[in-house]
């Protein structure tokens, strides 16, 4: 081996990405996200033209564009659908392929275990800013398309709102999926307490016994109402995004030291 082809050898090591890689897993998942988004992008068009349709003596005092996409759309949809959409992706990316014996391959490539967690978690992260910048994007054209009363200062972020929380969430499933070598065990915690956390957010809003429930809940920490309102929410989104790099973090640290069954 020349002096040439080390140095190249030993820059590859380096690479935090490998664009082969990283085009490897767009190609395997982009049809989820393709879904996904545009279940979303159409409910929000639909709630949007439908709003903007109803006479204004039709309404009920008080029911802004704002109120009901906070109240139908970011409150339940946004929330719901990423949601199933990380635990799917996060358990594939790095526990699916443990489980069934892919990863074996993946690293007898050269393909160090750094460059597999990080482009897996490039790749996690940057579906999540496709899916939210559409999202944006429906919300922008749907407002101008039917000249919908929508402020789009709000709007804005309580779609970055909504983006920051399945991020959190992300977080928790991406760990879970590096944690774990098998796939039931990364989705019964990676999926598991998601789906816990929105069932007791949930719980907690169906009566006022059962308010103290929303303190057992990350989804506590995205407020549509707040945003919408302008006020009491920068706070929680710096803690989704700290929370968020933490179990990211965590996640990479884990794969690169754990003990694989290859």
């Amino acid at each position: 081996m020349n002096a040439q082809a080390i140095k190249q050898s030993i820059k590859d090591n380096y690479k935090i990405v490998n664009p082969k890689y990283l085009k490897q897993t767009a190609k395997s998942n982009y049809k989820s996200l393709i879904i996904f988004t545009l279940v979303l992008c159409t409910f929000l068009a639909v709630i949007i033209g439908v709003s903007a349709s109803m006479a204004d003596r039709a309404r009920m005092p008080g029911m802004t564009l704002e109120w009901l996409l906070s109240a139908q759309y970011f409150g339940m949809m946004a929330i719901m659908f990423p949601m199933i959409y990380i635990i799917m992706l996060g358990n594939k990316l790095i526990a699916g392929k443990v489980d069934k014996g892919d990863m074996a391959y993946v690293l007898a490539t050269p393909t160090t275990r750094m460059q597999v967690v990080m482009t897996s978690l490039i790749y996690f992260v940057m579906s999540l800013v496709i899916m939210f910048l559409c999202i944006l994007l429906t919300g922008i054209i749907s407002a101008a398309a039917f000249s919908a009363d929508l402020d789009l200062g709000n709007f804005a972020m309580m779609t970055f709102g909504a983006f920051l929380l399945q991020f959190c969430l992300g977080g928790i499933c991406f760990a879970a999926s590096c944690f774990f070598n098998r796939s039931n065990s990364s989705l019964a915690v990676g999926g598991g307490l998601p789906v816990a956390f929105f069932m007791l957010k949930i719980l907690s809003a169906v009566a006022d016994e059962l308010n103290f429930l929303e303190f057992f809940t990350l989804l506590t920490l995205y407020s549509p109402d707040a945003v919408a309102a302008g006020t009491g929410y920068v706070g929680q989104f710096i803690g989704m995004a700290v929370i968020g790099i933490a179990l990211y973090i965590f996640g990479v640290v884990s794969f690169k030291k754990k003990d694989l069954p290859l």
